[in-house]
Order: structure tokens, then sequence, then C-alpha cells
């Protein structure tokens, strides 16, 4: 099916590879990299990453050199950002530096909160124009550092400052839950101080971590506080 003069029949052939989880088809997926229909290209690129073909991912990468479809560029950033190396990172950051916009500005920021070090992602995010739109991938990546911040000093107290900055900021509750189970990791008994800080800006999820948080830490002098919300 991979050989058919019909584009739906190779997708399906593709689709159907990747079904099957098996290593070995990873070499045939691949194939799909120079089909002529840019559609099933971008499926060869999604599976590729999805089964973590790494060996594939600088091919991959070529995709960029004169790629103009927004959509195939997301997928190939989406995709390094699971499989990409040193040598790909430099491809992107080359492609974007002259192609850029903002429907690709989210695949953007997820491949730097993966592919990049905390302190990159740091300063990406305190620069971004647009942290509302990536602040569920910050919070993700902050996640997955937590020991490494909270063995930092200097760098737990820039993310303590950054996170409750934006427990006052009008975002969504589930991401002020986040962001107070976060703060809990990085902090002991300091957490207290953060409470009954915000305690005005919780509502909904936010007040469902900020209980979840007394109960664990026995927060006794919390308890009313949190009753009168």
């Amino acid at each position: 099916m991979q050989k058919s003069e019909n584009k739906d029949f190779r997708k399906y052939a593709l689709d159907g590879l990747y079904r099957t989880g098996l290593k070995e088809a990873k070499h045939y997926i691949a194939k799909g990299l120079e089909d002529t229909d840019i559609n099933n290209q971008i499926a060869a690129i999604e599976y590729l990453g999805l089964l973590e073909a790494n060996e594939y991912a600088e091919k991959i990468a070529e995709k960029l050199t004169n790629a103009e479809n927004s959509f195939l560029i997301s997928t190939v950033i989406e995709t390094l950002a699971i499989i990409g190396n040193d040598n790909t990172d430099k491809i992107i950051k080359e492609k974007l530096k002259n192609h850029f916009n903002p429907y690709l500005y989210l695949p953007y920021a997820r491949y730097i909160f993966k592919r990049e070090n905390i302190y990159e992602c740091i300063n990406f995010f305190k620069q971004s124009e647009k942290k509302e739109l990536i602040l569920k991938e910050f919070l993700e990546c902050l996640t997955r550092y937590i020991p490494n911040v909270r063995s930092q000093n200097k760098l737990k107290k820039e993310v303590v400052n950054i996170l409750c900055g934006l427990m006052k900021k009008d975002i969504l509750n589930e991401y002020k839950y986040n962001i107070l189970i976060i703060l809990n990791d990085l902090l002991d008994r300091e957490i207290s101080d953060i409470l009954k800080e915000n305690i005005d800006y919780l509502n909904n999820e936010g007040l469902i971590a900020a209980i979840e948080i007394i109960k664990q830490k026995n927060l006794e002098s919390l308890k009313n506080e949190i009753l009168k919300k």
C-alpha cells in the first residue's frame, strides 16, 4: 500500500504500521518522509517521534530547509522536542530566526521546555509576552525539574518569585492548583506564608490545593481562614 498511487492508501499504510508498535515499523514509516503528499509526510514525522525513532532526527530536521507550511514546521518542532539532538537544535533555531509566526509559538515553547536546561526555560518564560499561552507547558517543565530547583537556593528563590507573581494573576484555577503543588514541593514551612499572602486569590481548584497542603503539613493556623472562603 505504501507504493500505491492513491495518497489515502499510503496514509492507511502509515497508520497501520504505527499501530503495530514494532521497532521494525520505523524503517517503513520513514519512507513516508519522501511522500509526495505533505499530509503523509506530516503523519510520518509525527509517528517517528511517537516511536522515539532518534535515528531519523536529522532527516526530519532537514524538512525545515525549504519548509513554508506552518503545520509541517510545527510537527517537525514537536517531534524534535522528543527525539532531537544538538545538531537538530541548531537547525531549528536557525530556521525560526528567519521564519516565525504566531502559530509556531506554542510548539516552539514546548520544544524549549523539553530540550533546554532549566535556566534557559526560565529565561524563555520570563521574556515571553504570551505567558498565559505557554503557562501549562512551563509548569510541566518546572515539575520535572523540582529536585534540581529545590537544591539550588538562588534558583529556587527565582522560581518561587515567578510562581507567587502568577498566583495574583487572572489565570485558570487549575493552573493555580499546579502552582501551589509545585511551591509545596519546593518549600517546607514557608508555604504557610505564601498561602496567607494569596488566600484572596484562590477559588475552586486553587482552594483544593490549599486544603491539601494544609492537611499534609498540618498548618492548623490556616484552617479557619480557608473555611471563611
